[in-house]
């Protein structure tokens, strides 16, 4: 995914992304605000069905994010019998690790976590 970089304090960076605002903990080397990275995104923790993912009235895909939590929206790709679970958002993927009983794999979802990390793959888009 994209992040274009608005704010940084400490490690927690703060930016744009096609599918809304981001807030996330940087991983590596500080980012230049006003750039843009391609990232991989990592949610920490263990999320619960039905708890802390939900079924979402929107089909579409979104960031949602405030000071205390960040909301992503996309599509159930797939999930594994111990709980390993894949949030397609168009063309990027997002490893999440579950508990509970899933969803139908291809449901529209909500995940509402309070801390993302971001690990650069492309430092650079602007050189």
């Amino acid at each position: 995914m994209q992040i274009h970089v608005e704010k940084v304090k400490d490690k927690n960076v703060y930016g744009s992304t096609q599918f809304g605002n981001i807030r996330v903990i940087w991983e590596g080397n500080s980012p230049e605000i006003d750039k843009s990275y391609f990232v991989e995104l990592d949610i920490e923790g263990v999320y619960t069905w039905g708890k802390d993912i939900t079924l979402s009235c929107d089909n579409k895909c979104s960031i949602l994010c405030d000071d205390k939590s960040i909301c992503l929206t996309g599509t159930l790709e797939s999930v594994d019998d111990d709980g390993y679970a894949v949030l397609r958002m168009e063309d990027f993927i997002i490893p999440i690790l579950t508990q509970g009983t899933s969803f139908e794999v291809n449901s529209i979802i909500e995940i509402r976590v309070n801390l993302m990390s971001a690990f650069p793959v492309s430092f650079d888009l602007n050189s």
